[in-house]
């Protein structure tokens, strides 16, 4: 059938309807008019299997001081819980933050007297029950981070009474490897190519006594574009190496032929430890240094120091560094922002009576704490079957050797509180291109390969039980959220292929959405397009479990990097004054999969093989299927038209002879429900209301109509050739055990 006239409706991308008909009529695949699209169901390829209730999940997470009595009223939980996903995953934003967890407000300093020093939260008593908070690292060496990034390096803030100092957990001390395997290092971005022939460097204590000054080449690079940007094209030239007798320092100089650089790091491959005193450890290992300055000699003037040094973010040049040390004091916590308390989860019920994925920090926390957390855990009867290490590592420009190592020693303390609890990570962040690291003697970039590498030449492969990772595929909201459609299902499917995984591991996304940005097509139609095929698409690849990030009801925000758009990653949108959340287009697709396209939550369902074609037989990206058969052997349709323009006709056919059942219900969500109305903060929707329920006649003949940009939900049973299966249960199709009954209308 040819496209139909599109709907009389608003479309929802800023780009013209002009432009939309003439991009999707060049590459639309809906059918011509001699035949329908078709959609093939084949029953005998199992794509995956799996249990719903631990497939599709969300994930909770900190936020601004004082949201969490806010977000978990009994009004907003049970509107989250009516979406009925299953799993759980809590969501660690200080490891994002360069800070240190206190998951209990009850502790111990390493320095007791001082209140300072390296932090454990108390396993005693009900250490759980009050919001908990991260704690800044006074050593830090980073100027940028991926949370607030409202802190500042102390490399460059001009104080001589402040250092920064690398993780003492890194140090040969504790991987019982030579410090050259776990080379740490602070890098500088000029920001622009500049002439430098000398780097001056004030050490703190310990100090390197051994290290080398290296200038960045071979970088592909783009206007803006970070450090973060050169790992995977980048290569480090060396511009000198220096070797210091112990006692030497503390200020090291090294002149070098002048060269013109944008990025210059600093490697450091031997500590002078610290002998002196009978401190704590910690405090003796590693690498400090005060200040750093950079540039190049002038006749006139002397040397010219082309480092803007400055106690804040905004006036200092950015610097990265590989590692931080956990140390802090008292004095430190992050007055902005909370951690829900843990209690406070177990007690709102969206756990569902099954175990949580729990976090531990672990670039910026200790062993001994995270051993804590799950001691506390085991004595409270608090469910936890996995626990997941650390947070965006990958971010920070952690290597995956040290990654490797920190992950050793935090297994080690969490298997001696539970031998059986279940181990993985890194949650490294979105690479729509793999996950890299700058290349290794052996010409390997790739992060997992490395990482998992390193656990396997010390013996502890075994720890590793599970790999995660976060996709949120699209930055860009200039680009069309239905272009954007068509491209995400080869993103992620090429960024695993990359990943040098094994598929022997479960593969976890513990965290996606549309963007890691807020931007209006995440509260619209095609946001909750993008929501449902990140999952599906995921789970049809082989994925074990899709974590949704944004459970929480929350506002719409603005962010620079959301193009001044308005929006939010979200269910619920935070109602004004108390009133209750509004459901965003997501709640609504969200509510298809887990009460119509699954049967019962708790038993086990296999995703089979769909595909659309047109009816010349050409593939079709505009329509994506997805088709799982449940525990009772019915079959259920997930139908998405991502055309935003025109009606699809398509027409299913079930491989190998199985026939049809009729009548049966459709489901289907389009503008016709629901359309986004932009208004910075008040934006709204209208329509909003459910999914339209209907009882097509004669489908398997005539076809079913797919309106532009929409899911649509069929499920049916099927029988043997030449047989008609009798239709199935229509409660036990919308009420899955695990779904509660609650709807936000």
């Amino acid at each position: 059938m040819p496209h139909s006239e599109p709907y009389a409706t608003k479309l929802e991308e800023r780009s013209s309807l002009l432009l939309y008909c003439l991009l999707f009529t060049l590459l639309s695949a809906c059918a011509t008019a001699s035949a329908a699209d078709v959609v093939t169901i084949d029953p005998s390829r199992v794509l995956n299997t799996f249990t719903p209730i631990e497939a599709l999940g969300a994930g909770v997470d900190g936020h601004v001081l004082g949201d969490a009595g806010r977000m978990y009223t009994k009004r907003n939980v049970d509107a989250m819980k009516s979406a009925g996903l299953g799993a759980l995953t809590y969501r660690l934003r200080t490891e994002l933050a360069i800070e240190a967890w206190h998951w209990n407000a009850t502790g111990v300093w390493s320095d007791r007297s001082g209140r300072e020093g390296y932090w454990t939260s108390s396993a005693q008593g009900r250490p759980l029950a009050a919001e908990s908070y991260g704690y800044r690292l006074p050593r830090r060496g980073s100027t940028i981070d991926q949370a607030n990034n409202d802190g500042y390096s102390r490399l460059d803030d001009g104080d001589e009474a402040t250092f920064w100092k690398s993780d003492p957990y890194l140090d040969a001390a504790f991987t019982g490897d030579d410090n050259a395997a776990h080379p740490q290092w602070v890098a500088i971005d000029l920001g622009e190519s500049m002439p430098i022939s000398q780097v001056r460097i004030d050490w703190g204590e310990p100090y390197a006594t051994r290290f080398r000054i290296e200038a960045l080449t071979d970088a592909d690079l783009s206007p803006g574009d970070e450090l973060a940007q050169t790992v995977q094209n980048g290569k480090w030239t060396p511009l000198c190496s220096v070797a210091l007798s112990r006692g030497q320092g503390p200020i090291s100089e090294c002149i070098f032929p002048k060269k013109t650089v944008r990025f210059l790091r600093i490697v450091m491959l031997e500590s002078s430890g610290k002998v002196q005193g009978n401190g704590d450890p910690r405090d003796q290992v590693g690498y400090a240094i005060r200040e750093l300055h950079a540039g190049a000699y002038d006749p006139r003037t002397g040397f010219v120091d082309i480092i803007r040094h400055a106690p804040n973010k905004a006036g200092q040049t950015v610097i990265m560094a590989s590692s931080t040390d956990p140390w802090h004091e008292a004095s430190d916590r992050d007055a902005r922002t909370e951690q829900p308390a843990l209690e406070r989860i177990l007690r709102s019920g969206l756990m569902r009576g099954r175990p949580m994925m729990l976090p531990v920090g672990v670039a910026y926390d200790t062993p001994e704490n995270a051993a804590g957390l799950l001691r506390a855990a085991r004595a409270q009867g608090f469910p936890v079957a996995q626990v997941e290490l650390g947070e965006e590592p990958d971010g920070q420009i952690m290597s995956p050797e040290d990654y490797g190592a920190l992950y050793i020693q935090f297994a080690r303390a969490l298997k001696a509180v539970d031998p059986s609890i279940q181990l993985g990570g890194p949650s490294l962040q979105t690479d729509v291109e793999g996950w890299h690291y700058w290349q290794n003697a052996k010409g390997e970039e790739s992060w997992m390969k490395r990482f998992l590498a390193y656990l396997d030449a010390h013996g502890r492969l075994g720890d590793f039980s599970f790999f995660s990772f976060e996709w949120y595929p699209f930055d860009d909201f200039r680009d069309s959220a239905a272009t954007q459609l068509l491209k995400q299902p080869k993103l992620l499917r090429e960024a695993l292929a990359a990943s040098g995984v094994p598929r022997r591991l479960p593969w976890y996304m513990t965290e996606y959405g549309y963007s890691a940005f807020a931007g209006e097509p995440e509260v619209t139609i095609a946001g909750a397009l993008m929501n449902t095929d990140i999952a599906l698409s995921f789970l049809a690849m082989g994925g074990a479990r899709a974590y949704l990030y944004g459970y929480e009801a929350v506002p719409l925000i603005t962010e620079p990097e959301g193009d001044g758009q308005y929006g939010n990653l979200t269910l619920l949108l935070a109602g004004k004054g108390g009133a209750a959340p509004t459901p965003a287009a997501t709640y609504y697709a969200i509510r298809m999969l887990t009460t119509h396209w699954l049967g019962d939550g708790t038993k086990s369902h296999r995703m089979i093989a769909a595909e659309a074609r047109l009816g010349n037989g050409k593939p079709t990206r505009l329509i994506a299927p997805y088709a799982v058969v449940r525990p009772d052997g019915s079959i259920a349709l997930i139908l998405l038209n991502k055309d935003p323009v025109h009606v699809c006709k398509v027409r299913l056919n079930i491989a190998h002879g199985s026939v049809f059942a009729g009548p049966v219900e459709l489901l289907q969500y389009s503008a016709r429900q629901y359309q986004w109305h932009p208004g910075g903060l008040n934006g709204y929707a209208k329509p909003n209301v459910p999914p339209a329920r209907s009882i097509p006649e004669r489908w398997p003949e005539t076809g079913i109509d797919l309106p532009p940009l929409s899911i649509s939900c069929i499920a049916f049973s099927r029988g043997p050739k030449g047989q008609v299966a009798r239709r199935p249960n229509s409660a036990a199709m919308t009420k899955p055990a695990y779904a509660s009954v609650i709807m936000v209308e």
